[in-house]
Order: C-alpha cells, then structure tokens, then sequence
C-alpha cells in the first residue's frame, strides 16, 4: 500500500548538495493510498517511490519537528509533481510521525545511491599479423666419404709342423750315388692298413704300389735317385713314418 504526500502550500526545493546529501522541505498535510506510483511500496516494508533516484537507493527521512527519523528503499517510480516529493509506505510513514491528515517539515537525504553498471569494454581490434615466410633451407653440403680403411693383412701362413725324418734301413746311400732304389715306407699283414698307408702316401703327392711278400703286402715308392732319399726321408717322417727300408732297382 502506498502514501503520497499532498502539499497545500508551495514546496521549496533546495537543490544544493550539502555533505553528499540533497535537502527538500515540504508542508504536508495529507497522506492518503494513491496508484500513481510504479513499482511495489509494502505497507509492512520501509519503502519509497521517488520520480529520480535509482531503484535500490537508500534514503533518510527526518521529520524536522520532532527529529524522527526512518531509512527506506526506493523501490519504485511516481510521475514529477509540484505537490509532492515522495511516497512512502504505510510503515515509512508512520516511523517519522505523519498524520494521516496534517503537515509536517522533513528533511529527504540519500544515504546510497545504486550506480548504473558501467558500459562493457569495446573489444580491442584483431590485429591480423601476416607471417613472414619461412626462408627455404639450404642444401646439405656434398662431403665426400672417407675412403674405406684398408684390409688388414692376411695371416701368415701357419709353419709347418717338421717332425723327425723317417731312419732309412740299412742306411742313407753315399754321398755322389747315382743308384736307384725303392723305398718301402710300410708292410702290413691286413690290406686294410696297407690301403690306410697307401692312401696317404697318394695325398702326399707320391706314387707308390703293393708288392707282396711272403704273408705282408709292401707298401712302395719305386724309382728314387739316391741323391733323394735324404728327402723321401722326411716327407716320410712328416707323415708318422718312423723308418723306411731301401733297395736298388733292378732293371
């Protein structure tokens, strides 16, 4: 429910800002319910409708006659008037002592004032920034490889193993002899090991032959120059043989 305040004589504004506050005098004589007013006044609530100040604002009332003073909100709009400043609510009204038929002073100060929100910043300007192109990489350099190390030397050739000369049976022809003899490196009673001896005496480059004898088969190399028997003697030791027999060729 809302009250407005009806003046029956002329109403004196003072519009000078003392201490942050704006002072008005009236003479009252008349509150009554009006529907004026836009916005919401509770009756039960300390509420006013003012025609300038931002909704939210909190405002004084002093009755100037007895000092009673009451804070209220303004919550709602009343049109400009030449006979009345503000409205309040039941509650409001009766806090400071006005009648429901009379005049009074008061004395109307702003306690806060709602400030309207301010402007949301204008967007800063994109800036489009072109990107300066990559310069091209510059071609490897051609460096030409190392020549291959060399290949390490072959080994040396193993030694060979020299082993004792065979012992020539009955003995080494003398020294300027120009005989011919055959040299029997071995005589076996199983052809067996006659072949085994035979074999290896092929391996090691020679040309020797079976000759048999009584129950043994001869293992020989025919045709030897005397001056070479020192030799067949250690070709034959090199090959296990630990003796060998040699007898002139006849023709």
């Amino acid at each position: 429910m809302r009250y407005k305040m009806k003046r029956i004589f002329t109403v004196l504004l003072l519009g000078m800002m003392i201490t942050g506050f704006c002072a008005a005098q009236a003479q009252i004589r008349n509150f009554r319910q009006r529907g004026s007013a836009t916005g919401t006044l509770d009756s039960d609530g300390l509420t006013a409708a003012h025609p300038s100040l931002p909704i939210g604002t909190t405002i004084k009332l002093t009755n100037t006659e007895t000092n009673q003073e009451v804070t209220a909100t303004v919550t709602g709009r009343i049109q400009t008037s030449v006979d009345r400043i503000v409205d309040l609510s039941r509650a409001a009204a009766d806090a400071i002592g006005i009648p429901a038929d009379g005049s009074i002073p008061i004395l109307l100060e702003r306690v806060t004032v709602v400030a309207a929100p301010p402007p949301p910043p204008e967007p800063e300007p994109v800036v489009i920034v072109e990107a300066e192109p990559e310069p091209e990489p510059e071609p490897p350099a051609i460096v030409a490889a190392p020549p291959p190390p060399p290949p390490p030397p072959p080994p040396p050739p193993p030694r060979p193993v020299v082993k004792p000369p065979a012992r020539i049976i009955p003995r080494m022809p003398e020294p300027g002899s120009t005989a011919i003899f055959r040299v029997q490196a071995g005589s076996y009673r199983l052809p067996l090991h006659a072949k085994e001896a035979f074999d290896r005496l092929v391996a090691a480059g020679f040309h020797p032959y079976f000759e048999r004898f009584e129950d043994y088969i001869r293992v020989v190399i025919p045709g030897v120059p005397a001056a070479y028997i020192p030799w067949i003697a250690q070709r034959l030791g090199n090959l296990d043989v630990t003796e060998a027999w040699i007898r002139p060729e006849s023709y």
